[in-house]
């Protein structure tokens, strides 16, 4: 088997901006809680859609790992039209590496998820918030 080369690795140009406004998401979504959170979770939503935005440390892990979730919700339940799974980097406040991608149940590149994320950003916060320290 022939070794992929370095330059097929890494992201392309739109997929490095596409990392960076999905790292800008989370940070401004995360904004005014304190470091050193062991798990924290903020919610928007409107009448039919949702956007959550949660972190957790892993035991034994230095760096935690980000979960995006949006899709369209009734009063009764949520239905997940796409989802982000990504180590999450505490001192430089991005998205170090990615785990899963979906749309739609269905994996997908970066890009795509970003400009799905677009159209949630701007729902309003809910009191649906925590955050749990860590123990130091």
């Amino acid at each position: 088997m022939i070794p992929a080369r370095k330059d097929e690795l890494l992201p392309d140009a739109d997929a490095r901006r596409d990392l960076a406004y999905i790292g800008e998401v989370v940070s401004t979504a995360l904004a005014g809680i304190e470091t050193g959170w062991a798990e924290v979770v903020r919610e928007f939503e409107d009448e039919r859609n949702y956007l959550s935005i949660s972190g957790a440390t892993r035991p034994g892990d230095d760096a935690p790992t980000v979960q995006i979730e949006f899709g369209v919700q009734d009063e009764q339940e949520r239905h997940a039209t796409g989802g982000l799974v990504a180590r999450w980097s505490r001192d430089r406040s991005c998205i170090e590496g990615l785990e899963i991608v979906l749309i739609d149940g269905k994996p997908c590149d970066v890009s795509p998820f970003a400009a799905r994320l677009a159209a949630y950003v701007e729902l309003p916060a809910t009191v649906r918030e925590t955050a749990v320290r860590d123990a130091d």
